[in-house]
């Protein structure tokens, strides 16, 4: 055999196997930027004050959404937490976040989701987009997420459409709820 043709296939064998290698330095390298993406999530939903303070307001203080909610500093964490926990639904929808990693996030998610004055408002947030034209909102995926994994099909039909969730008559334009004093 000719050396030519020797070194020849040489060279195509150390660039395949190059190539290979380089194929598998990629694809872990994807994975470590994946879970160093995934740990910043997790850490801003366990470590952001606002979305501590909001979790907290969801998990123990029984009805928060009433006439002082509108403009006040627990609407902005309250949106807040919504609009994160939206943007983890919209992530693990379109397989930014894995099956595999979403069960990690999926606890607080159900949690703010079964909370009554959290479907009251965003029932409120739901329809008043829609009155106004507004086909996608800040909170759609949540809401989303809340009709397939939280409610049954007629509770689903209930929020669309019904009243099973609604507010007093003399607050209904605002959505909220009077508290009693």
């Amino acid at each position: 055999m000719d050396t030519s043709v020797i070194v020849s296939i040489v060279v195509a064998i150390v660039g395949i196997f190059t190539f290979i290698f380089s194929i598998i330095q990629f694809g872990n390298g994807n994975k470590i930027k994946r879970a160093e993406f995934f740990k910043e999530v997790i850490d801003k939903i366990r470590f952001d004050e606002d979305l501590i303070e909001a979790m907290t307001i969801l998990d123990y203080h029984g009805n928060w959404y009433d006439e002082n909610f509108p403009q006040s500093q627990t609407e902005v964490k309250i949106d807040k937490l919504f609009a994160y926990l939206s943007y983890v639904c919209y992530m693990y929808k379109n397989k930014i976040i894995s099956k595999k990693e979403f069960p990690l996030l999926e606890y607080k998610i159900k949690r703010a989701c079964q909370n009554k004055d959290t479907q009251n408002y965003l029932k409120f947030v739901n329809r008043f987009a829609k009155k106004n034209g507004i086909e996608k909102h800040t909170f759609d995926d949540l809401i989303i997420y809340m009709e397939k994994n939280v409610f049954t099909k007629d509770e689903v039909e209930e929020f669309e459409h019904g009243t099973k969730f609604a507010i007093p008559r003399d607050y209904n334009e605002l959505g909220i709820k009077k508290t009693r004093k």
